[in-house]
């Protein structure tokens, strides 16, 4: 589809503009503008044979879900000039491996990624906030890095990510911290995620006390760990 003469620049609405389009293979959005859209959830969801599509910058905004279930889904270029990845956007892209968050961005919502097929994904130096499940069952994801940006991780937001072997922390970060490829609070008074991969016996600091929601959910390859007699706290499904 070509639309390099829609005029968009009035246009408010854009939820599921081309949701369910199963044969749609590629589209062309050069001349899309979005300054004034303030709904536009699910606009591709369900474009079962979308393999590629690149987001100029001239859209500033993507709704929640808007490329839910593009299930052939491989490569995506998302505009510079976004400010959040929402929630569910890429959720079930079973074959993407290739997708940038734009330096800019800020939130990463809840299960934006869940299920997508990377083995690697930059998190820029702008983002403050990353929801609950975000990376969730994205079993190819080998390392990630969270940036100094960051204050707010939700608890399940790399679970079921069988791949991962490490999760590495800014050294500035002022909330967060990783030890030997483990997630910790900047205190290292609480273990936060352990990745799921790992494979080897652990150890805790002894300044540990409490356990998250979900630290060692999923973890399958872990040989042995021993809860210190310091820890008064172990979270939900830990």
């Amino acid at each position: 589809i070509n639309l390099s003469s829609l005029n968009t620049t009035k246009v408010k609405d854009m939820s599921y503009l081309f949701a369910g389009c199963k044969s749609l293979k590629s589209i062309d959005l050069s001349s899309f503008n979005t300054t004034n859209v303030n709904i536009m959830e699910r606009m591709f969801s369900g474009c079962e044979s979308l393999k590629s599509i690149i987001v100029p910058d001239t859209v500033t905004f993507l709704g929640s879900s808007s490329f839910r279930d593009c299930l052939s889904l491989e490569t995506v270029q998302l505009s510079k000039n976004i400010t959040e990845i929402g929630e569910y956007m890429f959720e079930g892209c079973g074959r993407l491996t290739s997708v940038n968050i734009p330096n800019g961005v800020t939130k990463i919502g809840e299960y934006a990624f869940r299920e997508c097929a990377f083995e690697e994904i930059a998190i820029p130096n702008s983002v403050k906030e990353i929801g609950k499940g975000a990376f969730n069952f994205c079993e190819y994801l080998k390392s990630v890095t969270i940036p100094e940006s960051v204050t707010s991780l939700g608890s399940s937001a790399f679970i079921n990510c069988s791949s991962l072997e490490e999760i590495n922390v800014d050294a500035n970060n002022a909330d967060y911290c990783s030890i030997n490829g483990a997630l910790f609070n900047k205190e290292k008074t609480s273990i936060l995620k352990f990745p799921s991969n790992w494979s080897k016996a652990f150890t805790y600091p002894n300044t540990v006390t409490s356990i998250g929601d979900h630290a060692f959910y999923s973890c399958a390859n872990l040989v042995s760990y021993n809860v210190p007699n310091n820890i008064v706290s172990i979270g939900e499904s830990a």
